[in-house]
Order: structure tokens, then C-alpha cells, then sequence
């Protein structure tokens, strides 16, 4: 009996061949790349067949269309620029699919104008009755929450107008599509009570499986002394809260008993790095680091074969975020590692998740031992707690790595694969 070959047509940013978490591109581009590998390996174990193409960006030194671990990539638009991108659209129409996935995040395209081809790409897919599954990436309420991080002063009728835009980009976006998945749960319900539409699904942001090596191995690897140390992982970004924390650290680290290290194990975002102001921003930071006496190192970007190295020298994994408009990538990696983690409040709806919830109840933690507020003292009063209290931080540590062993890819790769081409969805 010949099976039926699904076909998956994906339009996503995408890292170099052979790359995961490359330099060129942002989160989505991993996590895109995880996603279809994972479903590649389930069609493969259930004797199920698929067939993917990706229309992704240009990149320096990259082959306009190879393939990549069974996934056919096609390099087709680029960043800023309409011409590729109605080009995009006609290739889209002229490839048959099954179901078109896009994993969109603001900047994929360009500037705020790309939202408006985005729409028009979305518009051509539902007229010519296209299954359209849309993976959303960030979610914002309002736009003055990401004042430092678009470079606003504040509240004003033009950030006003700006988030009334944002919400009817929302509510176009939910009706011009068959399926908007998320990754949390509070993003979700803003969605649904937005737009009054039932057409949103989460599904946990999975959780790659990840080599790792020992705490000692990695400081000789960095050339690090044995001290306490807490990282921040990721590309540096305002909305992240690293400016917050690298200040925070500099101010207070010398009220500790014993010594802390603060790496911040990320560079630029590519796709932010010809801002000005960002630039500002960035060197800001460094100037920061500097005057630390040794408290705070910036790392500039990590290469992939390193990552491991960084998270293993670590003792805990701080998120500092000022605003949550998406699941964390540096934090699936945290929890793939298992390492100990403290989030900022405004990170503290993730753990209403069930498996979080779960794990809570089981390992008898609280919220307050997982979080921390953006002020003068409690970060340092949980970092304290952690550095004498060793039981507590192997509560964390088993905390984060059951959550990262529930949501790993291979376990959720099954619901994915519901979503985008089981006949019952198509």
C-alpha cells in the first residue's frame, strides 16, 4: 500500500546549512529548524512520509537553495526589500502544499512597512483556500512596554496610535489565517479575547536535546576561576532587561560574602545591529562591564560548539525581562541543560503552565524561589539564597530539567505533526 507524502511548505527565517544557532539569524531560525528536523525524525519512526521546502531569507555565503538534513531550502527574499518579496509570493502560489507554516517574528522581513506585504502574503494564501498555519513568535499588548527596546520615550499619541495598529495587525492576521499557534498560555487568551476567535492553539516551545560537559571541564575551557556564576544567555536586547542586570551586578556585587560572576553570553541582534541607538545601547553595556572589576563579562556572540561550555560553568541562569511578547528560547535551553533558573516576574505567567505547575507541586517549590522582582534588592537576596542554600539549587536544577525532558522535541514533535498535516486538520 503506497502512503500518502505530505507536503509542508515553510516560510521562515533560517540558519546556514548545517547551522542551528548561527550568527547570520534570530531564535525563530533555530527553533524553525529544531521544529521541522524533530517532525522529519517522527515521520521517519511512524513510517510516515513529508516533504519540506523552506522559503527563507538571503544570507552572505549561503547557496541560494540546497538541502539541509532532508529539508529542501530555497533562498528567496531578503530583508527590507519588496521586489524578492512579491517574488516570494508568486513562488508561494506556483508550490503545492498540504499546509503553509510561517514562523513570523516582527523583524523577519525588515522594518514595520514588511507588515504590510506580510498581510498582503497572508490575504493571496486565504483567497487561494490554502491551509495556513502561522507559528507567532511575539505577541505585545502595548508598545510602550518596549520603550528602550524601539527607542520611545514613552507614552505618547504616536505609541497610542501605534498599539491600536498592532492590535488590528492581530485581529487581520487571526482571520487571514487557519491556525495561529503560540507558546504560552497568557498569550493565547490576549488573542482570543482580542480578536474573538477560537483559531489559537498553544504548544510548548520544545527543548532540544543537548550535549553537555562538567562545571570544571568548562571553566578550563573559558580560563575561569572557581566562583559563583550567573549567567544571562542570548542576544543582548533592551526588552530582555541585560542593561538592567549588568548595572544591577555592578552596583551590588560587592555586598556578597563570596564573589559572583555575571556572564553575558550573547552579542547583537543581526537584525537590530544598524540602529543607532542600539548601538548606543550596546556600547553602553560594554563600557558597564568594564568598570566591573572582573563581576561582568560580555561575551559578544557564542558559537554553537561553545554554547554547551557556557551553560555548564554556570550555577544559575537569570531572565531579567522587562516585558514577556514571547516563550523564551534562552530559556528552552536552560531547561534542556538543566540548569537552576530565576525569572523576572514579568516571566512568572510561565510557570502557570501545567508541566511547570506540576513539577512546582511535586518538588514543593514556590513562585517566590522562581522569581524575582526588577528591584534594588531582590535579585541579590535570591542570589544569596541560592549560594548557602545548596538543597534549594538542586530543586531548581530538577525543576528545570524535568520541564525541559516534558517539552522535549521528540515528545511534542506528535502534536506538531497533528497541527500541520494530519488529514483529520487538512
Amino acid at each position: 500500500m503506497k502512503h500518502k507524502t505530505y507536503s509542508l511548505l515553510v516560510i521562515s527565517s533560517f540558519p546556514h546549512k548545517n547551522e542551528t544557532h548561527g550568527q547570520a539569524t534570530v531564535g525563530v531560525a533555530s527553533y524553525t529548524k529544531n521544529v521541522l528536523a524533530s517532525l522529519l525524525s517522527y515521520a521517519n519512526k511512524h513510517r510516515k512520509h513529508v516533504k519540506i521546502n523552506v522559503f527563507a531569507e538571503q544570507l552572505d555565503n549561503s547557496p541560494r537553495a540546497y538541502v539541509d538534513h532532508g529539508i529542501t531550502v530555497q533562498r528567496l527574499w531578503k530583508r527590507n526589500n519588496i521586489i524578492p518579496f512579491l517574488k516570494l509570493i508568486r513562488k508561494c502560489m506556483l508550490t503545492p502544499a498540504d499546509t503553509t507554516l510561517i514562523s513570523f517574528e516582527f523583524a523577519m522581513f525588515g522594518d514595520p512597512w514588511t507588515l504590510i506585504p506580510f498581510l498582503l502574503l497572508l490575504a493571496t494564501l486565504r483567497i487561494s483556500k490554502r491551509r495556513v498555519v502561522v507559528a507567532l513568535h511575539q505577541v505585545v499588548e502595548d508598545i510602550t512596554q518596549l520603550s528602550g527596546h524601539l527607542d520611545l520615550s514613552g507614552r505618547s499619541v504616536w505609541s497610542d496610535a501605534t498599539s491600536v495598529a498592532l492590535a488590528l495587525f492581530y485581529q487581520i492576521l487571526v482571520r487571514l489565517t487557519t491556525k495561529v499557534v503560540v507558546f504560552e498560555d497568557s498569550l493565547k487568551s490576549y488573542l482570543v479575547k482580542l480578536t474573538n476567535h477560537e483559531n489559537v492553539d498553544v504548544i510548548p516551545h520544545g527543548v532540544e536535546n543537548v550535549p553537555s560537559v562538567s562545571q570544571q571541564t568548562a571553566r578550563k575551557r573559558l580560563h575561569l576561576t572557581k566562583r559563583f556564576t550567573i549567567l544571562c544567555f542570548g542576544y543582548i536586547a533592551w526588552y530582555k532587561g541585560t542593561d538592567w542586570v549588568v548595572n544591577y551586578i555592578h552596583q551590588y556585587a560587592k555586598r556578597l560574602h563570596t564573589p559572583i560572576r555575571l556572564i553575558i553570553a550573547g552579542g547583537p541582534n543581526p537584525n537590530r545591529v544598524g540602529l543607532s541607538f542600539y548601538r548606543r545601547y550596546l556600547h553602553h553595556i560594554k563600557q558597564q562591564a568594564l568598570q566591573s572589576e572582573d563581576s561582568v563579562v560580555v561575551t559578544g556572540y557564542v558559537p554553537e560548539k561553545d554554547i554547551k561550555t557556557y551553560f555548564s560553568v554556570s550555577d544559575v541562569v537569570v531572565f531579567p525581562y522587562r516585558i514577556m511578547m514571547s516563550a523564551s528560547g534562552p530559556l528552552a535551553l536552560t531547561q534542556a541543560y538543566g540548569k537552576p533558573y530565576l525569572l523576572s516576574t514579568a516571566l512568572a505567567p510561565t510557570l502557570e503552565a501545567a508541566d511547570a505547575t506540576r513539577q512546582m507541586e511535586n518538588l514543593a517549590l514556590s513562585e517566590r524561589q522562581l522569581t524575582f522582582t526588577l528591584n534594588e534588592t531582590d535579585l541579590i537576596h535570591q542570589i544569596k539564597l541560592l549560594q548557602t542554600n545548596r538543597k534549594l539549587r538542586t530543586r531548581l536544577a530538577k525543576f528545570s530539567r524535568n520541564i525541559g525532558l516534558s517539552r522535549r522535541l521528540t515528545n511534542i514533535n506528535s502534536i506538531w505533526w497533528d497541527e500541520l498535516m494530519e488529514e483529520d486538520y487538512l
